[in-house]
C-alpha cells in the first residue's frame, strides 16, 4: 500500500506541540521510517523525525515535506517504539526521547573515500601514468598515500578532468570507492587493538560460574525475563557475561554490555574484543565524534555483533538483539541527569520486552529495589558467593577516628593505616586509597566572623583546589582566586576545612617521598583518554599508590593491589537522601573488593567517625543480605522505594517570585487531581510541597520542588500529567524550566 503522508515529530521542545504532524510526501522523494526530514512549521523551516506513515490525513490542508536529511533511517521501528514508551513513562516530550535515542546518528557524516588496489610500482600503474595523463594524475595522487584518501580532498588538489576518470579506474580494478568514516582509524587496526594487560586468560569456569550460566540459560527460555546475578567482588561475573554472550552469538543474535563508568569501558571492551575478535564496538560520550561515528556505522552495517558502552549505549542500533547485560546495576550513574531522566535498568528491560530478549543485572551490592524484586520472584536470582579459586574476601578493619583524635593524632591517616601502607610498600605491592571528595579542601571559612565562601550562581560552598590556587564550584564550574582576607570582616583568619583527594595526594607525597602517587578523579581525567592512561600506568606498575573518588569503586581489577584504605567513610553517610546508607554500604563494599584479587591476599582499612553504623559495620563483614534486611524495614516504615514510587517535579527560574507562584499553582493542581481520583487510588498517594529544593539555587536559577508518592506508577503519571497540563494552560510559565524525575536517584 502506498503511503501518501508522513507522521513527523518536529524538533521543538514545547509541551504544547508534543505530538506528530502530517506532511504530504512529494513524488520522487524517498522517505523512510526513522529518518530526519525538513518541514515547514508555523512559517519556519524545521527539522523533524518520521515516526509513522498513513494513507489519510486528519486535516484537509497538508503541507509537503521539503527534503530528507538522511539517505537512510537510523532509527529502527523498535527504537521508535522505545522512544514513545520513554516519553510516556518519564513524562517528557516525544522529540526529547527521540533525540536521546539518536544522538550519534545526528553527528554521522559519511565521507566518500578512495583507495588504491594496485601499487604505484606496478607495471600497469606505470603504463597508466605514462600513457593517460588525466587518469594517471588521479591514480598517482591516491597511490602515493599509504592510506585511503577523501574524495573531497582529491577534488581540491586535482582538476575536473582527472576527477572525471574515477569511474573508469574503479571499473578497471585500480581504485576502490567506499563510504567507511575516518579511514585512518579503520586501516591501522585501531578498532580491534587489544589491551593485553586488561584481558583475562580464558580459563575453565568454576562450579558456581557453571551453575550461574545454566540458570541464565534456563531463564533465556522465557523472553523478556530479567536475571539478577548477585556475585561477591572477585567471583568472576565477567566470565559469566562472556560465556552468556557467546551462546547468544552462536544463535545468530547480538548482545549489549553496559557499564556504569566510562573509565571501565576500555577494560571490559578489551575482554570482549579478546573473546570475539573483530565483532565488538564501543560507545560512550568520551569518544571523539569521529570515533563514535566509526563504531556506530560498524553497528549499523552489522559488522559489530557486541556493543560495550556506558549509559547511552543502551540505544545502540543493534539488530536481532539477544541479550542485554547491565554490570554494576546498582550504580546511580545509570540514571540520566537531563531530561528525559531515564534509568538504564528500566530502558533495558523495556527494550528486551520489545525485541524478545533477556536482561542480566549484575552486582556485588544490588540495589534494594532489584534485590526485593528477586526475592519476590519478579527477577530470577542467581548467586555467586565465592571468589575465583576460593580466594578469601579481604579482612576489613575499622578505625574509630574519634579515638585517634583522643590520642593526639590529627593526621588524615590513622596509625593503623600508615603502618599497613608502609608494610605494603616494603613488599613492593600496590595500594588504593578512596575518598569521595575531590579538590584539596571542601570549604573555606573565616574563623573570625564565620563567613563561608559560596558560589554566586549556586547555593553551595566553593571547594579549594590548591594546585590552581582557586576556589571552584563543582556544579557550574565557577572559579575565583582563593581569598587572602575575609571579604566581609577583612580578617586574615581564612582557614580551609574538609578533605579532598588533592590533599590526600599531597600528604602521601610528603610521608612516602620514594613512592609515586596517581590520582583518579574528575579533575585528573578532564582530557580525553586520561582515564585509561592513569589506569594503565597503575596497572603496569608505574605507581605504587592510587588515590581516587568513586571511580575506583567500580569493577577495576588490579592483581597487585593488596591494601585498600578508605580515608573517610562518613562523606556519603550523612547526605540528605533516603539512599545515603545504601550508597555508603555499596561504596565501601565495592572499593574493599579491589583488594586481594590476584594471588596475594588483600586487606582493607576503613576510617570513620561512625564505626557502629550498620552500613559501615555490615560492609566490614561483607554481609549484603543482613544490610538488605535492616534497610528494607526502614524503607517500608517511611514508605520509600521499593514500597512506593516517587515522582519529583522541580521548577527553576531566575525570577523566584514568579517561580514560587507557579510552584504553588502546581501544588494546588496536583491536590485537585488527587481529590478527583477514585478513593482506592487517592488513599495511597501523598503530595509533599511545594518547597525549596535542598540545593535552592543552581547556575543562577532558583529551584522549588513538589514530590508525589504512591504505589502505582500509572497513577502518579496520570495525576502529575494532568496537573502540569493545567499549569501550562492557566499559569504564567514564561522563563520557568520544568524537570520531571520518576524515582530519582538523588534529591538535591
Amino acid at each position: 500500500m502506498t503511503h501518501h503522508f508522513a507522521e513527523v515529530v518536529v524538533d521543538i521542545h514545547n509541551r504544547k506541540v508534543d505530538r506528530s504532524f502530517h506532511y504530504a510526501i512529494p513524488h520522487g522523494l524517498k522517505v523512510e521510517l526513522g529518518c530526519r526530514v525538513i518541514v515547514p512549521f508555523n512559517r519556519r523551516t524545521m527539522e523533524g523525525i518520521v515516526v509513522g506513515f498513513s494513507c489519510e490525513s486528519p486535516v484537509a490542508a497538508v503541507k509537503p515535506l521539503l527534503d530528507c536529511v538522511d539517505s537512510e533511517a537510523y532509527l529502527s521501528p523498535e527504537l521508535i517504539e522505545l522512544s514513545r514508551w520513554m516519553a510516556d513513562y518519564y513524562l517528557c516530550p516525544f522529540i526529547q526521547a527521540l533525540k536521546c535515542v539518536l544522538p550519534s546518528a545526528f553527528n554521522v557524516r559519511r565521507d566518500i573515500i578512495v583507495e588504491a588496489l594496485v601499487a604505484l610500482e606496478d607495471p600497469h600503474a606505470q603504463a597508466l601514468i605514462l600513457l593517460d595523463e588525466e587518469a594517471g594524475k588521479l591514480f598517482a595522487a591516491v597511490a602515493r598515500s599509504k592510506k585511503p584518501v577523501k574524495l573531497a580532498n582529491l577534488k581540491k588538489r586535482l582538476d575536473k578532468q582527472s576527477i572525471a576518470r574515477l569511474d573508469d579506474l574503479v571499473e578497471r580494478g585500480m581504485l576502490r570507492v567506499s563510504t567507511q568514516f575516518n579511514a585512518r582509524m579503520l586501516s591501522d587496526g585501531a578498532m580491534h587493538k587489544q589491551d593485553a594487560l586488561a584481558i583475562r586468560a580464558k580459563r575453565q569456569l568454576t562450579p558456581e560460574q557453571t551453575a550461574a550460566l545454566a540458570a541464565i540459560q534456563t531463564a533465556g527460555q522465557q523472553p523478556g525475563s530479567t536475571v539478577l546475578l548477585y556475585g561477591v567482588t572477585g567471583s568472576g561475573k565477567t566470565e559469566v557475561y562472556v560465556e552468556s554472550v557467546r551462546q547468544v552469538l552462536q544463535l545468530g543474535q547480538t548482545a549489549l554490555v553496559l557499564v556504569p563508568e566510562i573509565s571501565l569501558t576500555p577494560q571490559i571492551y578489551a575482554v570482549f574484543a579478546s573473546a570475539f575478535p573483530g565483532q565488538v564496538a564501543m560507545l560512550h560520550s568520551a569518544l571523539s565524534e569521529a570515533e563514535r561515528a566509526v563504531h556506530y556505522l560498524r553497528i549499523l552495517a552489522g559488522e559489530a555483533k557486541v556493543v560495550v558502552g556506558a549509559r547511552s549505549a543502551v540505544f545502540a542500533p543493534l539488530k536481532h538483539l539477544g541479550l542485554i547485560i547491565v554490570d554494576e546495576e546498582h550504580e546511580q550513574t545509570y540514571k540520566q541527569e537531563d531530561s528525559p531522566k531515564y534509568h538504564v535498568r528500566e530502558v533495558a528491560q523495556k527494550r528486551a520486552e520489545l525485541c524478545g530478549c533477556n536482561v542480566i543485572l549484575g552486582s556485588a551490592t544490588p540495589s534494594l529495589e532489584s534485590y526485593a524484586l528477586a526475592l519476590t520472584g519478579r527477577y530470577r536470582l542467581v548467586n555467586m558467593l565465592k571468589r575465583v579459586d576460593d580466594r578469601p574476601l579481604p579482612p576489613v578493619e575499622t578505625v574509630d577516628l574519634r579515638e585517634e583524635l583522643l590520642t593526639g593524632n590529627t593526621s588524615i591517616f590513622s596509625h593503623l593505616l600508615l603502618e599497613k601502607m608502609q608494610d605494603c610498600l616494603n613488599r613492593g605491592e600496590q595500594i588504593i586509597l578512596f575518598l569521595n571528595r575531590r579538590g584539596y579542601s571542601t570549604f573555606v571559612v573565616c574563623r573570625a566572623c564565620g563567613y563561608v565562601v559560596k558560589c554566586p550562581h549556586c547555593d553551595i560552598s566553593l571547594t579549594y583546589h590548591q594546585k590552581l590556587g582557586q576556589l571552584r564550584c563543582h556544579y557550574c564550574n565557577y572559579a575565583e582566586d582563593a581569598p587572602q582576607v575575609c571579604p566581609v570582616c577583612s580578617s586574615h583568619q581564612i582557614r580551609y576545612f574538609g578533605l579532598g583527594t588533592q590533599r590526600v595526594e599531597q600528604e602521601i607525597a610528603q610521608l612516602f617521598p620514594a613512592s609515586k602517587v596517581l590520582r583518579l578523579d574528575a579533575d585528573a581525567t578532564g582530557k580525553q583518554g586520561a582515564h585509561k592512561t592513569i589506569l594503565d600506568d597503575f596497572r603496569q606498575g608505574g605507581a605504587q599508590i592510587l588515590v581516587g573518588t568513586q571511580m575506583l569503586a567500580k569493577g577495576l581489577d588490579f592483581p597487585r593491589v593488596t591494601l585498600v584504605g578508605v580515608i573517610s567513610a562518613d562523606s556519603s553517610l550523612h547526605m540528605p537522601d533516603f539512599r545515603s546508607k545504601e550508597r555508603t554500604f555499596q561504596l565501601l563494599t565495592q572499593v574493599a573488593g579491589r583488594a586481594g584479587r590476584g594471588e596475594m591476599p588483600g586487606q582493607v582499612v576503613i576510617q570513620t567517625f561512625s564505626p557502629d553504623d550498620p552500613s559501615i559495620a555490615l560492609a566490614r563483614d561483607h554481609n549484603f543480605p543482613a544490610f538488605f534486611r535492616q534497610e528494607i524495614q526502614f524503607r517500608q516504615t517511611l514508605g520509600y522505594p521499593p514500597f512506593n514510587h516517587i515522582l519529583r517535579v522541580v521548577l527553576a527560574s531566575e525570577d523566584e517570585g514568579n517561580l514560587i507562584k507557579c510552584a504553588q499553582d502546581l501544588g494546588g493542581a496536583l491536590r485537585q487531581e488527587l481529590v478527583a481520583m477514585p478513593k482506592s487510588h487517592g488513599q495511597v498517594m501523598e503530595i509533599l510541597g511545594p518547597a525549596p529544593s535542598p540545593l535552592r539555587k543552581l547556575r543562577n536559577r532558583y529551584r522549588w520542588q513538589v514530590i508525589v508518592k504512591g504505589k502505582q506508577v500509572q497513577d502518579l503519571k496520570s495525576v502529575t500529567g494532568a496537573a502540569i497540563k493545567k499549569l501550562y494552560q492557566y499559569s504564567s510559565t514564561g522563563g520557568i524550566a520544568l524537570s520531571i524525575d520518576l524515582d530519582p536517584m538523588g534529591m538535591l
